[in-house]
């Protein structure tokens, strides 16, 4: 019995060896031609391609560096992708990870609502060979994505006028098992303010059931609103938020707190509005201002107007959405 498990211990540090050996000296440079031809093939995008290499890491590991996919339409300095080993024996290219770093996307509403990705061209039509070959395609799972040092720009063109987002530094980790995905954290920075998302999906191939917490803090309304044109009034302020929400059944159900601080109107005097109104009448506005103490007297030269801090309870019953303060 000892001389068969040596036996079995001798042949195990021998693949280990060999497996090292064969990552140490496979040279995947070679095969990024034809590695860029089958993504392009796939994508039916022009692809670039930096470096490519291979490793271990829980598992074969290939490193892609400097990918560009269309016209700078998505790009990431370095994808790390594992695979694990005993899901090929079935046929089954099972992902243990997907790991990118410095991605970049940007997605643009057209005027007439429909999302996409810039930088992209069209797809063709899609014919019954290629439809042929996806059917073919061997069966792929991803159980764990991971994005760092991310960045999302958001344009949309049907508002008038035009909205841009930059969501920045984002980080995102996501699990998937079988019909269920966790997203476990999803942050970043939108300007000075932070946002993090949590939640699950559930039984996403069937009925979908959505929870989702969403935290906000110290976002600035002038980077997620568009821009005025310029003299025009303009809500600026700091938002806080937590909303916590579930979509199941074809139905919304949850709540959360609003709350906007350091709120003021810019480029608009609400009080100097106010007593312009009354100018109609002669010698109205100066008798109430002459009356006005020293404080208000000082806001009626101001050009913008100080807010209090707002906050407000939201809270949603199926189709109604209803506010609370």
């Amino acid at each position: 019995m000892k001389i068969v498990l040596r036996i079995l211990a001798v042949l195990v540090i021998l693949a280990i060896g060999a497996l090292v050996l064969f990552l140490a000296t496979f040279d995947a440079e070679r095969y990024r031609p034809l590695l860029v031809a089958k993504l392009e093939e796939a994508l039916g995008q022009p692809v670039e391609v930096e470096g490519v290499s291979l490793g271990w890491h829980r598992g074969i590991a290939l490193n892609l560096e400097g990918l560009k996919i269309g016209k700078s339409a998505v790009e990431a300095h370095s994808i790390q992708g594992v695979l694990s080993l005993g899901p090929l024996l079935h046929r089954q290219f099972q992902v243990a990870g997907i790991r990118i770093s410095g991605l970049r996307l940007h997605l643009v509403r057209n005027p007439q609502g429909r999302v996409e990705i810039s930088g992209l061209t069209p797809p063709a039509q899609a014919g019954p060979e290629s439809a042929g070959v996806a059917s073919k395609a061997l069966p792929l799972i991803v159980e764990r994505i991971e994005v760092q040092d991310g960045t999302l720009v958001l344009t949309d063109l049907s508002a008038t006028p035009p909205l841009d987002v930059t969501l920045q530094n984002l980080k995102l980790l996501a699990r998937m098992e079988r019909n269920r995905l966790e997203l476990k954290t999803l942050t970043g920075q939108v300007g000075e303010g932070t946002f993090s998302v949590r939640g699950t999906v559930s039984e996403f191939l069937k009925e979908p059931d959505v929870q989702v917490l969403f935290r906000t803090e110290r976002l600035a309304l002038d980077s997620i609103l568009p821009s005025p044109p310029p003299d025009q009034p303009q809500l600026r302020g700091k938002l806080f938020t937590t909303l916590q929400f579930r979509w199941i059944e074809n139905r919304l159900l949850g709540e959360g707190t609003v709350r906007l601080e350091e709120a003021r109107l810019e480029n608009l005097n609400v009080l100097r509005e106010v007593f312009d109104r009354l100018a109609i009448l002669p010698g109205l506005t100066e008798t109430l201002l002459s009356r006005l103490p020293d404080s208000y007297r000082e806001r009626f030269f101001e050009k913008d107007t100080l807010l209090e801090p707002v906050e407000f309870r939201v809270i949603a019953k199926g189709e109604e959405v209803s506010w609370e303060g």
